[in-house]
């Protein structure tokens, strides 16, 4: 899990560095000179692919996000109903389980360990670490400061990594004491119960709010693109200068001032892409049964999807970018010689060519495991 969490470290840089670049290179050449507008406006996967890989690329990319995004909200809605009916129906108070958890012996962990099953495990714990949809939308709301963003992944994607380190040792040290073979069978007694349901709950709730974020930014970028340039600009002075007065006034409801249209004109291109995140995704998930679709979508979306987009396309990116600069350079200049994006991790070729080859062995394990399932 630490090595899964490291591999995705090195990922989420090397996306901070292309998106911090590409963000750079679009300020410079609106005249911003590195100014931050108002609104939140995010560079998503499909620019950093069309800039750096070409549009194909970012078709393919594009494809690949919007699917994985529907599937995850769909089950981590269908997930996150189940678990919140179960919740409410359960009652029994548990006082003092976290304590007798803690209190029981850790020294058995080792006798109940399978390292063998290891690689089968990758692309779950993947699934449960990766952050790397809202990456842009960070980047975007730090402004593009590099130090700032990169501290926001440690010291973010450290909090997860320690839960699921001491969820596993619990797991483990109940297995250990009681002499069960599979942890998965302790979740159906009384004594774990109430803590499988609330980790549940807020593991899903909490990787549903990252996912939407993301998504709805995702749409937001491709709305205000597919608007003609007078009223995509016009969108961005409207909502900018509806933020100026609300602040001027307070931030008092805009139905004191001019009431919904204001409010409208502010708010219509954020709520359109929420709509077209959150509504297929909670049709499906409510008028479909997705009892076991969570579960079945995890090697799935972690061994492939997940891996192309945030595992093989990042170095991939990287490499393109700094190419394509080169390139700039040696015909003399031009944008992309006359801008130097931010030095680091995604200079490195070695580093590029390794973080890839590990991504690419990932796919690989993925695929040789499914066609082996496929021959029994």
């Amino acid at each position: 899990m630490a090595a899964c969490w490291a591999f995705l470290m090195l990922e989420a840089l090397l996306l901070a560095e292309v998106n911090v670049s590409l963000m750079r290179e679009q300020r410079k050449n609106e005249g911003e000179r590195g100014e931050v507008g108002r609104s939140l406006e995010v560079i998503s996967f499909r620019t950093m692919a069309e800039e750096t890989l070409g549009e194909w690329v970012a078709h393919a990319a594009t494809v690949a996000y919007v699917f994985l995004a529907y599937t995850s909200t769909t089950a981590y809605a269908a997930k996150a109903g189940e678990l919140l009916s179960r919740l409410v129906g359960l009652r029994r108070l548990l006082v003092g389980l976290e304590l007798a958890a803690f209190g029981r012996p850790w020294s058995g962990l080792a006798d109940v360990a399978n390292w063998g099953q290891v690689p089968s495990t990758i692309p779950v714990i993947i699934f449960s670490l990766v952050y790397h949809d809202i990456a842009p939308v960070i980047c975007s709301y730090l402004g593009g400061d590099l130090p700032r963003i990169r501290s926001s992944f440690l010291i973010g994607s450290v909090v997860p990594l320690l839960s699921l380190l001491i969820w596993d040792a619990i797991v483990l040290g109940f297995s250990a004491d009681s002499g069960v073979t599979d942890p998965f069978d302790l979740f159906m007694s009384d004594a774990m119960a109430l803590m499988v349901e609330v980790f549940s709950l807020l593991a899903v709730a909490t990787s549903l709010i990252g996912t939407l974020l993301g998504f709805s930014q995702f749409f937001q970028e491709q709305l205000r693109n597919s608007l003609s340039p007078p009223l995509a600009q016009e969108q961005r002075s409207t909502t900018d200068h509806i933020s100026s007065r609300e602040d001027a006034a307070g931030g008092c409801s805009p139905r004191s001032r001019r009431g919904l249209e204001d409010w409208w004109a502010g708010n219509n291109l954020n709520l359109r892409a929420m709509s077209m995140a959150v509504i297929p995704a909670l049709l499906v998930s409510t008028t479909v049964n997705c009892s076991r679709f969570f579960l079945a979508c995890l090697p799935a979306a972690g061994g492939y999807c997940m891996t192309v987009l945030y595992g093989i396309l990042p170095p991939a990116m990287a490499w393109g970018m700094h190419a394509r600069r080169a390139s700039g350079r040696s015909g003399g200049g031009g944008r992309d010689g006359a801008h130097r994006g931010p030095k680091g991790l995604s200079e490195s070729k070695p580093a590029l060519i390794g973080v890839g080859l590990c991504a690419f062995g990932i796919v690989i394990e993925q695929m040789l495991q499914d066609l082996s399932a496929l021959h029994l």
